[in-house]
């Protein structure tokens, strides 16, 4: 099987994003041959100085881990709405297929712009496309006018896939509100080497707490820092935060006076991991997230899983038994105090999400992208 997979979001030589589209090629790699096309927006010479074009990649292929990236341009207007109205304009650049084989199937990564080629690809060659809506996306659609060009560009890629994924619940009710589409959701993997036994304890001497994240708003860290600070149980807490970002310096000026909290700043993979092992406790009440690889991470070392209500891991871990779910910080202090209270819900949390997490292995999941794919091509 040849598939085609269309991504924007990867690394590139000007930029550092998410690797966990190219884990998934990689995972794929293993049972089928598949390349790898990154749609670039055109961006004349004299908006080069402006932030955002500054690091967007502007050459052709290059090669990452052995495997070339092609790459496809097109334009893209700074116009809400109507921004991939001349996606397929008559400057659109000619598609090419490695070694001109056309694929037996694409695999587009977002609904803009992978999307958009992959629905160019299918009206040329008839190759059948699978989409997967992430984040973004459903944010987006959700924000555009019912009849802007955009919003109605993208009911016509989602119709007319093969099939729609999508990394968690939100997504999925957002896209099956707006268009006549069924979604499934097929959530990112983990290596099953990386999972491990858990260890639980009725009376734990100190109750690690974790949280692995960027320092920004949107990540909620501050609820769980303040949650800590004003936590007046009989436990007794330590709280260690991994991650870089604007917010840095306001959490250690916050948290300089208190001897339970530890603000380390990025460090090593492996030095996050050899954390959640020891830690019992991984709070996360982050927003907006796509899918949050690290809550399965911290479910695989053996932690108890507070996360945010609508969002992120939501509904992939069964809500009150795999995983809590915060609406807002009083929400969350509530669910915080619980769970280093209540040893037995701790503990309970601890080993279903743990059981839980084994169906997010790499094997798994992989089987279920080829289900998806042996159906699209059946379609």
């Amino acid at each position: 099987m040849n598939v085609l997979f269309i991504t924007s979001n990867i690394p590139t030589p000007s930029q550092r994003n998410n690797n966990i589209i190219l884990t998934i090629a990689e995972e794929i790699s293993k049972h089928a041959n598949v390349e790898i096309l990154y749609p670039k927006p055109f961006v004349p010479f004299f908006l080069n100085f402006i932030e955002k074009y500054k690091k967007m990649y502007k050459g052709n292929a290059w090669v990452n881990n052995g495997k070339e990236i092609r790459t496809y341009t097109y334009f893209r207007l700074p116009v809400k709405g109507w921004a991939f109205r001349l996606f397929n304009g008559l400057l659109s650049p000619k598609i090419k297929f490695h070694n001109d084989v056309v694929p037996d199937l694409v695999h587009a990564h977002y609904v803009f712009a992978d999307g958009s080629l992959a629905l160019l690809i299918h009206k040329k060659y008839n190759v059948p496309y699978v989409v997967t809506v992430r984040g973004d996306d459903a944010r987006k659609i959700e924000n555009l006018e019912k009849n802007s060009f955009d919003y109605n560009h993208a009911r016509e890629v989602l119709e007319n896939a093969s099939d729609v994924l999508c990394l968690n619940h939100y997504q999925k009710n957002v896209i099956e509100s707006c268009f006549d589409v069924s979604v499934s959701v097929l959530p990112h993997g983990i290596e099953e080497s990386e999972i491990i036994e858990p260890v639980t304890a009725v009376d734990s001497s100190v109750i690690k707490v974790t949280v692995v994240g960027e320092l920004i708003e949107q990540k909620k860290i501050h609820w769980v820092i303040n949650a800590v600070k004003n936590y007046q149980g009989n436990q007794e807490l330590k709280l260690s935060v991994f991650g870089d970002g604007p917010l840095r310096s306001l959490y250690e000026s916050d948290c300089a006076e208190s001897d339970n909290i530890f603000i380390l700043g990025k460090v090593p993979r492996d030095v996050v991991m050899d954390a959640l092992v020891e830690s019992e406790v991984f709070c996360l009440p982050s927003e907006r997230e796509t899918f949050g690889l690290v809550y399965v991470e911290a479910a695989a070392k053996g932690n108890a899983i507070v996360a945010r209500y609508n969002d992120g891991i939501w509904e992939n871990f069964i809500e009150g038994e795999e995983a809590l779910y915060a609406k807002d910080e009083f929400t969350f202090n509530q669910l915080f105090n619980n769970v280093v209270e209540n040893a037995s819900l701790r503990n309970s949390l601890i080993l279903k999400a743990n059981t839980r997490v084994r169906d997010f292995g790499w094997i798994n999941i992989t089987e279920k992208y080829f289900d998806v794919y042996t159906a699209a091509l059946k379609k």
